[in-house]
């Protein structure tokens, strides 16, 4: 069941990368001296200086590569079965909150970095 809900997340920030114009690879494979790892997706413009990585909130915390994103420099979420499907208010509201790392006027028109409180 985690199998396929992790593709479906994977298949929904894909859907995200079209729909707000931002740059999403899905499923994300880190090799580190810390280790290897795959994760949901990568943002490269978001979450922090080096990007993000989206892991799954349903994995045992002892199977969490959280190391493997740490090594890389990566700011890492989990995420729940909640990004599934691509909602664009979901989506955009969550973005905003992580931040935008990317090109200085590079940020997608919609963008407002309004975070959530």
């Amino acid at each position: 069941m985690v199998d396929e809900v992790a593709a479906k997340i994977e298949d929904a920030w894909l859907d995200a990368a079209e729909q707000l114009g931002i740059d999403v690879e899905a499923p994300y494979v880190i090799d580190t001296a810390a280790g290897s790892a795959t994760f949901l997706a990568f943002l490269p413009d978001f979450g922090g200086p080096n990007g993000m990585v989206l892991a799954s909130a349903d994995v045992e915390e002892g199977d969490l590569p959280t190391h493997v994103a740490n090594d890389a420099g990566l700011f890492r979420v989990e995420v729940t079965e909640r990004y599934a499907t691509y909602d664009e208010d979901l989506f955009r509201d969550s973005l905003n909150d992580w931040g935008w790392y990317g090109p200085r006027n590079g940020a997608p028109g919609w963008y407002d970095g309004h975070t959530w409180t």
